[in-house]
Order: structure tokens, then sequence, then C-alpha cells
């Protein structure tokens, strides 16, 4: 499946647990452009989309992303 060979898989700490996320990167770039427009990391800035989040968290991810974009 070609879809899959474009993600990009990214590490992080979430509630205290290293744990990684796999995106597009157009969408690991629009994570980066919102958190420095709140001057904030990617990584808090993904921390605070996924606090109280329920689903998958990239599919989270992606939403909060595309509503940051239209909003």
């Amino acid at each position: 499946m070609a879809l899959f060979r474009k993600l990009e898989c990214r590490a992080l700490m979430l509630n205290g647990s290293r744990t990684s996320i796999a995106l597009e990167h157009q969408f690991w770039s629009a994570a980066e452009a919102l958190s420095k427009a709140h001057g904030i990391s990617w990584q808090l800035w993904v921390s605070n989309q996924l606090e109280q989040a329920q689903g998958g968290r990239a599919s989270v991810l992606r939403v909060a992303i595309l509503e940051a974009s239209l909003g």
C-alpha cells in the first residue's frame, strides 16, 4: 500500500509515556505552523490536542489541524 509509505512517524511523551504518531508530512507541517503561531513546541501542541480527545490519536490530530485551518 503506497499510502502508508508516505506517513511520517514522530515520537513524543504523552501522559508520562513515550509514544509515536504517524501522520502525512503535510499534517506535521501544519501542526508545526500552528504550534509556532501559539508560541509552543509541536510536542506541547499535540499533547494539548490529545489531552481529552477520544478516538485514534492520528485521526484526532488530523481533525484538529483541519478545524484550525478552516476556522
